[in-house]
Parts: structure tokens; sequence; C-alpha cells
């Protein structure tokens, strides 16, 4: 039996999928199963969707492991997860508010991403580690070394990514353009959400805001 599928997103599908081969099967026919382009093209795309939200958590347990034996501190460890998931999490819940359905390029993003955007972090990360001690000023101070270079770095690969957008490739697009939006995230909660955690809620001195070390 041959069906016009409407548009839906791939877990409509897969629940329309499920429901057929039910009815199917209770009307007496135990070896129905849908079967199709369609229906591979689903399921495949709902098992990557699936694989990648366990690389995610993989991924986040091997960059806590790494940051907590390379700083000697399973707390420094823990607070250089929060700025690299925290865009993963924006991000997709902005696509979830929007009802974006999930694709393999959005689905995909975090895996990637993440062995990038932590860069920045473990940088900030290791200057806090060099001064801590030293006082808050100089503290801050360590820290205002480290802003420039990493804006210059994420800049430099935002502008790398969002050549894909003269692409023509939709996929290659849009991976290319959640690929700058996870970047500048990350970026910003590298500048400020970070250095208050290290701070444990303390603002920054005047003279060390963040949006001055962008000037």
């Amino acid at each position: 039996l041959s069906f016009l599928l409407a548009p839906a997103t791939s877990a409509e599908r897969i629940r329309l999928f499920d429901h057929a081969e039910e009815l199917a099967r209770a009307a007496g026919w135990p070896q129905a199963h849908a079967t199709g382009l369609s229906v591979r093209m689903t399921r495949d795309s709902q098992a990557l969707i699936a694989a990648q939200r366990r690389g995610v958590l993989a991924t986040a347990a091997a960059l806590f492991l790494v940051m907590a034996i390379g700083f000697r501190s399973l707390w420094l460890g823990f607070l250089g997860l929060i700025p690299n998931l925290l865009p993963l999490v924006v991000l997709q819940g902005a696509l979830a508010w929007l009802d974006q359905p999930l694709t393999g390029a959005s689905s995909m993003i975090g895996v990637v991403m993440l062995g990038l955007v932590v860069d920045d972090t473990i940088h900030l990360l290791h200057a806090f580690r060099e001064a801590r001690g030293s006082g808050p000023e100089r503290t801050d101070a360590a820290l205002q070394l480290v802003r420039r270079p990493i804006v210059i770095t994420t800049s430099v690969l935002c502008v790398g990514f969002a050549a894909t957008a003269l692409g023509s490739l939709e996929a290659t697009r849009e991976f290319g353009l959640l690929a700058v939006a996870t970047l500048v995230l990350a970026l910003l909660a590298d500048l400020y959400v970070l250095p208050l955690l290290l701070a444990g809620g303390r603002a920054p001195a005047p003279h060390l805001q963040a949006s001055e070390s962008l000037c």
C-alpha cells in the first residue's frame, strides 16, 4: 500500500508509522511493517539524533575528566563545562521555541562544536589557576590578558563557518549558521558567565569589564 505523506517532523512520522503497523496487526496482518524511502530516512534521522545526544553526554563527560585532571580540580572541571554546555542548551531551546524540527545538522552541532569552544574556556581556566591566590586584582588582570586572544580566535572561526552560507547545499548552510551561533554564545558565556562563576558571583572590577576588553 502506498500513501502520500503530509509534511511533518521526524517524531510525528515515527508515531504515524508505528500507529499504522499497530492498526495492521489489529486487523489480522501480523507481519505488516512500514517501509520505503521516507520511512528509512525518518528512522535513520531519529537514530542519528539519539546517537548525537549520547555523543554530547559522552563528550561532556570526557571534557570534564580532562579539565579536572589537567587543572587538578573537580570544581574547575565542573565550572568549565557550564559555558560550553550553556550555548547548546540555549540554541536547542531556541529551535524548539521556534518550532523548528531537529535535523541532522542541528543534532550534530553539539558534539562537533564542543571540541572547538572548549579551547577558550581552557585558556581562561589556566589564567585563573595560575593567578589564583595572588589577589582579586591580579586574578582579574590575568583573565583580562586572555580575553582579547579568545575574541580574535572565535572571530576567525566565525568567519570560516559563515562562509558556508554561500554554498548551495542546505545542510551545509544550516550547519555553518548554527556553528556561528554556537561560537558567539560560547564566547559570551566565557566572557561574562565564567568569570562570575570563578569569582563566586563577585562582579569584576570596573576597569576590567568584558565590554572594554573588546575595544
